[in-house]
């Protein structure tokens, strides 16, 4: 990579871990964002390093919960009218990997990746100097009762299957592991080799700090489009002109679509939005993440508090936010810990990219050999950040797509 000139498009952590890996390889970086992450998904995230999850969002039984899905506004998976109007095709695929056999198809694909990811952030925080971010103290997963847990062994025989270590514990050995959860909850798994990012706005801040130590160029604005150029590059079109590089990477998260499409390319991205409050001083003491597993939230302790994240809510990019969906966390977090003080708290919401297998795009552009792809990490951006930064990077110096990247290719869409 040493001179090639490359600009990565998308300043959350899955385009500054790209960046990273690239200029570490000699590349010549700019990266493009509008606002790099900092009211992003990248910052807004529950901060899990989840190694274990090789699941899919889709899950067996899925049809029958349609009607909840569309008229349960605190529902942790709901779809709204008009994302069942924009997103009809995708959702028509994504409840086609409901199957029993699309989903282990999925996990066998996520298991490449998964599993490296906390060994990734590791070796990057190391090489940064700020391993103050990172903790490995496991998760903790929570169910009202035995019976509850047993509604989801199908996933965790799964897990198990693709070595994550999960141990199933009755309510002595969750007090053992977290002793403030409430009586509500009476049964959990506890997975001791998963990690967690304290502060992801911090992460992303040093990550931007990094960059520039090594020259790389930062320059907010939106991109418009990514174009062949008649040198052989790129042109990146922005509201302040044209710039001219050998190579791109569009790893701007949800906002790569569009970006795509101007290629030619037909990729079914679509947006699942997140949410999460924070608590400032909640009075809980937590050690690591516990994970709310019958509504699918992530409580983590962080230097800013305890935050609650999770919920999917599959919608146009750009429509209007109902924030009744984050004061339904609140009441999550307060039947677990009853004498939380969840006032005052801060509310977030934003965007994540997804694809209807849960499985990311990195690869080559078919027919722009000089564009290459590094999104739709969904629920794992953070997570996945570090390994398929690295991934991309190593492809682009290779020039031929590794064991790995050819898994993920833009190719499994028909393009």
């Amino acid at each position: 990579m040493e001179n090639r000139s490359v600009a990565v498009i998308g300043g959350g952590i899955v385009g500054l871990c790209t960046a990273y890996h690239l200029a570490r390889l000699g590349a010549r970086v700019s990266v493009f964002d509008r606002t790099f992450g900092l009211d992003g998904a990248s910052s807004g995230n529950a901060g899990s390093i989840s190694s274990g999850s090789v699941l899919p969002v889709a899950y067996r039984g899925m049809a029958r919960d349609i009607p909840k899905m569309l008229f349960d506004p605190s529902g942790p998976l709901r779809v709204t009218m008009g994302g069942m109007v924009r997103h009809a095709a995708w959702l028509a695929r994504f409840l086609r990997e409901s199957s029993e056999a699309r989903i282990r198809a999925s996990a066998e694909l996520q298991v490449q990746l998964v599993p490296k990811s906390l060994a990734a952030h590791t070796a990057l925080l190391e090489a940064i100097g700020s391993t103050d971010l990172i903790r490995t103290t496991g998760q903790l997963h929570l169910y009202p009762d035995a019976a509850a847990r047993a509604k989801d062994a199908f996933g965790w025989a799964l897990r198990r299957e693709h070595g994550v270590v999960a141990h199933d514990l009755d309510r002595a050995g969750v007090l053992q592991i977290e002793p403030s959860i409430g009586p509500a909850y009476q049964a959990g798994v506890f997975l001791p080799d998963q990690g967690m990012i304290v502060d992801p706005g911090g992460y992303v801040g040093r990550m931007q700090s990094v960059l520039r130590q090594a020259a790389a160029a930062l320059v907010t604005g939106e991109v418009r489009g990514v174009t062949p150029a008649a040198d052989g590059g790129v042109s990146v079109e922005t509201a302040d002109g044209v710039h001219a590089f050998g190579e791109a990477v569009i790893a701007a998260g949800a906002w790569s679509g569009p970006l795509v499409k101007r290629l030619g390319l037909s990729i079914p991205l679509a947006n699942q939005r997140g949410f999460h409050v924070q608590f400032p001083h909640s009075g809980v003491e937590l050690q690591r993440v516990v994970v709310i597993a019958d509504r699918k939230v992530f409580v983590t302790p962080m230097t800013g508090g305890l935050r609650a994240a999770g919920t999917v809510e599959i919608t146009p990019l750009g429509s209007p936010v109902d924030m009744r969906r984050a004061a339904a966390l609140v009441d999550h977090v307060k039947r677990v810990w009853p004498e939380a003080a969840t006032e005052p708290h801060t509310a977030w919401s934003g965007e994540r990219p997804c694809l209807p297998d849960t499985v990311p795009v990195m690869g080559r552009a078919p027919g722009h050999p000089n564009v290459w792809l590094n999104f739709g990490h969904g629920h794992l951006g953070m997570t996945l950040s570090a390994v398929c930064g690295e991934a991309i990077a190593q492809l682009m110096a290779a020039g031929e797509p590794n064991a790995i990247v050819r898994l993920f290719g833009p190719e499994r869409f028909g393009n």
